[in-house]
């Protein structure tokens, strides 16, 4: 409890026990995202995020997600081309 007081503090997002990268995503996007960008550019990542990372990494809860699923994302994406 104390590490999220002091992450809160320090600006940093705080990750709940359950969250997924799916809620964290949309948390994102609607905080932070949103009140800093144009409408255009919401859009856009609100749309590579629904396309490509919620169905490959939105199930896993944030608290759980390591460097090997990024890359496994990331080879997935290079395969693709």
């Amino acid at each position: 409890m104390t590490k999220k007081f002091s992450d809160k503090a320090r600006g940093l997002p705080i990750a709940f026990e359950h969250e997924t990268v799916a809620d964290f995503l949309d948390r994102w996007l609607e905080q932070s995202v949103k009140p800093s960008v144009r409408p255009p550019t919401h859009q856009q990542y609100h749309q590579h995020a629904r396309l490509y990372l919620k169905p490959a990494l939105g199930g896993v809860r944030l608290a759980d997600l390591r460097p090997q699923h990024i890359q496994a994302f990331i080879n997935g994406q290079l395969k693709a081309q």
